[in-house]
């Protein structure tokens, strides 16, 4: 970073001020929103740490005190509420609403995102409202928000960055040769590796992220980069251009990631794909790319622009200022955190209360109180008071001896009126029971002096009621639990908050009510009075029953009120037997059973699988759209790709599909003309089959697995697994009715051991049709080094090796482990090795079932003084698989004596039936 920063004082950057303090542009920060006086404190929700949404944050701060606000990053629900803000932006869509503080989501991923996963669909009904600069999310938000009972005004915010002083000298960098094409990248996903491979052969590309991510790269990786909001905008300064590259799912969906504006905010040059909101926003002011071309052709293209910079840097500085302008005009950090403060206004506006709905809205609530300190039935009672709409009578039924008096006398807005019923001694369904016949309101609900409301909670439940007949109202919601209550190993800083029953309530009775809970739901009083008040059975599972019995049910997709413990889950002891609750229940409901099973019928899909299925038929035309000739869509981790028939300069063999390689799992099953039908259990990241990769897939040096689909119409995706059970290479699969063919790239020997196939984030329902799977490579890097290797093997043998305590030899000189023993299978000396690079293979055979797969044999390579040199841990799958490893002769006079070693950890069924070392090539 300090030479990048050097480069930059070389060549003379100015700040922004000296450069362009006389035009008019500059000018317009005498625009930005003022908020100083009013001690605005804004939230800014974030789980990740050393994510883009971190570097977002640095950025947004900066902003935040220029235009007068305090920007807060906060994790968890806990710290929201010490924080005292005013409201919270949630930037990850892995986090709910979980407080009373106004939490508004930003909306900034694909669809598909949230339409593949139903927890993350959950999150974004949670929020009180939405902000986007996306046209196509604010229409989504939009009818999600009238769809689900929500917030349906949308406001215009993104987590860009801050303008910044600094500027570009593009010209001078380009007439000088200092030119450099820079991306930033956390690289989480594992993003257009193809691409990154040929542009870091480069010499203009630069690389920046976390380590880990770019550890493919054999160069042009520079390095990471604090998430301090400025970092990386000094390096797009210092070095002339930006690369934008957007995922699949952002670019079939016109959805733009951060990187444009941190290139624009210094005065960069932008190299971005051909999207219609690059375009509609910054027209010709950057550069572009194909955003569907294969490798080639976006290589092609990003090479033309950095030269048409260097052959007229005038013209690319011009660009870049216009850029510039734009970003400052319309997307600056400054402008859009002034945007979601008015948006915030209006929200407070929109929602002020409705006096004449108000008065109507008059509620009964049962609370029984007693078995715990009074701290607590001050806290309900105040989320009480704090809800936006109603009047409400409290009906205490006291079970044991306290004083209510000071919550009776004190001045309250919303709590009309107070009734105290003393039933000391009772249980709670007694004294719910005995809450309930004193009901006389239009609506009653229940609460228990541990739970807080949400101060939504009565309006988005009335809402949801809109729809019912009049009396039979009947109006549930999900909830938070409170993970710290029940698990004490909760670490800090983790969100101890949870939501549950985030979906409607359906199937049997006994599915049905254990989908809803007592306190968590309003109901029309009129309900009670069609039983006789007397007569409710002594437990609440079956008083929860009959009211249900004689209503219309609706569920509102808010969690809005924050459950505490019950006596129950404390482990008190309560009336009746749960073994008899079924007895019971079917006696006392008689046929109303059938009555609630059908009101709560299961629906033909949950409503966001309907929408997400919807979403999959448009994906699936978008991307038959890439091929309108009907032909193969090809794609290696994302990126298009020419398919393995059109290309000449590869070579590859077939790998046969067989119950010796492929493990189905699920509903996955052979079909009679030799496919493979892939469904994995319904459930995110299920995997559906196990392929094994042959042994000519391990060979050192490049190359692909290529597996070839008839039809892949889910959240399907594939993973090659390497010897030790990692993920070393991942593509998701086209959502596709048509051919897709899919290419894995396997680094080395030892990166491509199995495929898996399965589910992403989402759950498939409709199956994956593999008809063909290939190992290909180049000509030139095949052609000797099968022959090599052969003879570099045919020089070695186990005999040298001693027989340690967990193994023993068979008559073939084979060493297989005993069948009760752990401990080390062999060791000793084996050969004198000269100075320099060597690599060891060892080949392992290993019986028994897939429940050994997490099981390791311990392979290392030590001097004969100790000091290890290599070790790999080898994965215990059934079959025969090798691990190869390399290590390093140290430099000494006399050759080093090494040993190898394998050491066992937990008995297995185990055979060593191979063992070399040579020379590295």
């Amino acid at each position: 970073m300090a030479g990048s920063l050097g480069k930059l004082l070389s060549k003379g950057a100015r700040s922004r001020a000296d450069a362009y303090a006389s035009r008019a542009m500059f000018s317009k920060r005498e625009a930005w929103p003022n908020f100083a006086d009013r001690s605005l404190r804004i939230g800014f929700l974030n789980p990740w740490v050393k994510a883009a949404e971190s570097q977002a944050f640095g950025s947004l701060e900066i902003a935040a005190r220029r235009i007068g606000v305090t920007l807060q990053a906060v994790t968890t629900s806990l710290e929201i509420e010490q924080a005292e803000l005013d409201f919270v932006l949630a930037a990850a869509s892995t986090q709910p609403k979980l407080t009373d503080i106004p939490t508004f989501g930003v909306v900034h991923e694909p669809r598909s995102r949230f339409l593949a996963d139903p927890e993350i669909f959950a999150n974004l009904l949670s929020y009180d409202g939405y902000l986007t600069i996306s046209e196509n999310l604010a229409q989504f938000c939009a009818d999600i928000g009238e769809g689900f009972g929500g917030y349906g005004e949308t406001g215009f915010y993104y987590n860009s960055p801050q303008t910044d002083d600094r500027i570009c000298l593009v010209e001078s960098l380009a007439r000088g040769g200092d030119l450099r094409l820079c991306y930033f990248g956390t690289n989480w996903d594992q993003r257009g590796r193809p691409l990154f491979r040929e542009l870091c052969r480069r010499d203009y590309m630069r690389i920046y992220g976390p380590e880990s991510a770019w550890d493919y790269l054999d160069r042009g990786y520079f390095g990471s980069l604090p998430f301090d909001g400025l970092s990386v905008q000094g390096e797009y300064c210092a070095h002339g251009a930006g690369l934008v590259l957007l995922s699949r799912d952002h670019l079939l969906d016109d959805v733009v990631s951060n990187r444009i504006f941190e290139i624009s905010a210094v005065g960069a040059v932008s190299i971005c794909p051909d999207i219609r909101w690059i375009r509609r926003h910054f027209a010709d002011a950057v550069h572009y790319y194909p955003p569907h071309g294969s490798v080639s052709e976006i290589v092609g293209a990003i090479d033309r622009a950095m030269e048409a910079i260097r052959s007229n840097p005038k013209e690319a500085a011009d660009r870049a200022e216009r850029a510039r302008a734009i970003f400052e005009s319309k997307f600056c950090a400054e402008r859009l955190l002034g945007n979601a403060v008015a948006y915030y206004d209006r929200w407070r506006e929109l929602l002020r209360e409705d006096k004449h709905t108000s008065d109507r809205a008059f509620i009964d609530v049962i609370m029984r109180v007693g078995e715990r300190r009074t701290a607590t039935v001050w806290r309900a009672l105040n989320s009480i008071d704090a809800q936006t709409m109603g009047r409400f009578r409290v009906i205490f039924v006291k079970s044991r001896p306290v004083d209510l008096s000071p919550f009776i006398e004190a001045d309250w807005r919303r709590l009309a009126d107070f009734v105290v019923i003393d039933e000391i001694g009772a249980d709670r369904a007694s004294a719910l029971n005995v809450g309930l016949r004193a009901v006389s309101g239009a609506f009653f609900t229940v609460m228990d002096d541990t739970d807080i409301w949400l101060s939504h909670r009565i309006r988005s439940l009335f809402e949801a009621s809109r729809r019912l007949t009049p009396g039979r109202a009947y109006v549930y919601s999900g909830y938070l639990r409170d993970r710290a209550q029940i698990d004490e190993s909760l670490d800090r800083g983790q969100e101890p908050l949870r939501v549950a029953c985030s979906n409607p309530a359906a199937g049997t009775i006994f599915e049905i009510l254990g989908g809803l809970h007592m306190r968590a739901f309003l109901a029309s009083s009129a309900l009670l009075s069609i039983r006789d008040r007397s007569a409710f059975a002594p437990h609440e599972l079956l008083v929860h029953a009959e009211i249900l019995a004689d209503s219309e049910a609706a569920f509102s997709w808010r969690p809005s009120i924050r459950l505490g413990l019950s006596a129950e889950e404390h482990g008190e002891a309560h009336v009746g037997s749960p073994a008899e609750l079924p007895f019971r229940c079917a006696a006392r409901l008689g046929s109303r059973i059938e009555r609630i099973e059908r009101q709560f019928s299961s629906p033909s899909m949950l409503a966001w699988e309907r929408l997400g299925d919807g979403h999959r038929k448009l994906l699936a035309a978008k991307f038959r759209s890439l091929a309108p000739d009907g032909g193969v869509l090809a794609f290696e981790e994302g990126m298009k790709v020419v398919p393995l028939d059109e290309r000449a300069d590869l070579e590859s063999e077939e790998v046969s599909l067989s119950e010796h390689n492929c493990v189905l799992i699920g509903a996955s099953r052979w079909l009679n003309d030799g496919g493979l039908e892939v469904l994995p259990v319904e459930a995110p990241w299920a995997v559906g089959a196990i392929i094994e990769l042959p042994e000519t897939a391990r060979r050192e040096g490049p190359h692909w697995a290529i597996f070839d689909f008839e039809r892949v119409y889910g959240s399907f995706g594939l993973g090659v697994r390497n010897d030790r059970d990692e993920i070393v290479a991942r593509t998701a699969a086209p959502i596709l009715d048509g051919r897709a063919q899919l290419w894995l790239y396997i680094e080395s020997a030892t990166n491509g051991v199995s495929v898996a196939i399965q589910n992403l984030g989402g759950a498939s329902r409709e199956p994956a049709v593999l008809r063909r799977v290939r190992i290909a490579r180049a000509h030139e890097a095949s052609s000797g080094r099968v022959a090599k290797e052969a003879r570099a093997a045919a020089a070695f043998s186990l005999a040298d090796v001693l027989v340690g305590p967990a193994g023993k030899r068979n008559a073939a000189g084979v060493i297989e482990s005993r069948s009760d023993a752990a401990g080390y299978l062999f060791y000793g000396p084996y050969r004198e090795l000269s100075p320099g690079g060597h690599i060891a293979e060892i080949e392992v055979r290993c019986a028994g079932s897939f429940s050994l797969w997490r099981r390791r044999l311990v392979f290392d390579i030590c001097t004969k003084q100790g000091e290890r040199l290599s070790v790999r841990g080898v994965s215990l799958r059934p079959g025969a698989r090798k691990a190869t490893m390399k290590f390093t002769s140290p430099a000494q006079a006399t050759p080093t004596i090494v040993e190898a070693r394998a050491f066992l950890p937990t008995p297995a069924d185990v055979a060593i039936i191979g063992l070399t070392i040579r020379r590295a090539e």
